[in-house]
């Protein structure tokens, strides 16, 4: 049987909803999450449809706590490697669980930020801003989704530099800069000029 597209997941979690199987409802929304992940509507009605299998109880089901403490575990693991979008999969998870849990919304927003998915982004985490008020940490990366999202340039350029610092690592080459000044460059190029006058003299036999 083929996998089903994101659109067609969340056709298959509508019905589901409209039943009242929240389940499996759940379980095409996240699927749809998973294969269209920028998708704003597809987020919300995933945390929705959570929500209100949950009854609004604001813990979740029963088993949240400790199932999440392992997820917790592995997306510190993924974090090392910078696999965002396995980071966003634990986070949903997660969420499944207890979508109330501020610091996976947090965790899902940062993995979002990074995929330049900046509307979902943006929307996990006020979402944890809203769940735990004043909190500095959910602040400062809310404003630097917001600043990605007003130059998203000034987001290009910072992965693009950290993406060449990790090739040049990779090849044992250093980052630094030239130490050369323009003087003992420019010295350089005649040394090097005069080397290829002397390869191009025509050599007695």
């Amino acid at each position: 049987m083929a996998k089903l597209t994101g659109p067609q997941n969340f056709r298959e979690g509508s019905k589901a909803s409209a039943k009242g199987d929240l389940e499996l409802a759940l379980s095409h929304f996240r699927e749809a999450v998973h294969r269209s992940p920028s998708s704003l509507p597809y987020r919300k009605t995933l945390r929705a449809t959570a929500c209100r299998k949950h009854r609004q109880n604001l813990v979740g089901s029963p088993n949240a706590s400790s199932v999440i403490i392992r997820l917790v575990v592995l997306i510190s693991d993924a974090k090392k490697k910078r696999e965002w979008h396995r980071i966003d999969r634990l986070a949903e998870e997660g969420l499944a669980l207890n979508p109330w849990h501020d610091q996976l919304h947090a965790l899902a927003a940062e993995a979002n930020l990074e995929r330049r998915y900046y509307e979902v982004a943006l929307f996990l985490a006020d979402t944890a801003r809203q769940l735990t008020p004043g909190n500095q940490e959910f602040e400062v990366l809310y404003q630097r989704i917001q600043e990605a999202m007003r130059n998203p340039a000034v987001k290009d350029r910072s992965m693009t530099e950290t993406s060449m610092a990790k090739r040049k690592a990779a090849q044992g080459k250093p980052t630094k800069k030239s130490t050369l000044t323009p003087g003992t460059k420019a010295k350089a190029k005649i040394v090097a000029k005069k080397s290829e006058k002397v390869d191009k003299a025509p050599r007695k036999a």
